[in-house]
């Protein structure tokens, strides 16, 4: 008996070592299931992790120790390993509807991509591209 305990105990830690892979594949199935990034917040311990940080995902925003990302799953995957606890939070083109995306206050014509102060959607950024290749076909082309 004393012979299979080691051999028992390795099995019941390979197993337990697969459950929590598995775990973390099934989270991040559940954060990007119909997204091709998500966002959300995180605090940080010092400002020096920042310079690591930026090399794996889109740091959106910093104020004191809370940051704020963006990650496709490939980034968010290697960020992840770092094991810092996020909160996701709701990406800030979907908050506006395309239209009021569109306008700038009081006007009825689309203003610049530049004029926002985040990042659209990927659908958002398609529909902006079709609308100025459609709008000013003389000196925009979209091209896939």
């Amino acid at each position: 008996m004393k012979k299979l305990l080691p051999f028992f105990l390795l099995f019941f830690i390979a197993a337990l070592l697969g459950n929590l892979q598995s775990y973390g594949q099934n989270k991040t199935e559940n954060l990007f299931r119909g997204k091709n990034e998500i966002y959300f917040k995180f605090n940080i311990f010092d400002r020096a992790e920042i310079d690591v940080i930026t090399r794996i995902i889109s740091i959106d925003n910093v104020r004191g120790s809370e940051v704020w990302a963006y990650a496709n799953r490939q980034e968010f995957e290697k960020f992840s390993r770092m094991g810092y606890e996020i909160t996701l939070l709701p990406s800030p083109g979907s908050l506006l509807s395309d239209a009021e995306l569109m306008k700038p206050a009081g006007s009825k014509t689309p203003s610049s991509p530049g004029a926002w102060n985040f990042y659209p959607t990927y659908q958002q950024y398609v529909d902006t591209m079709v609308y100025f290749s459609n709008t000013y076909p003389s000196i925009c082309k979209l091209d896939t």
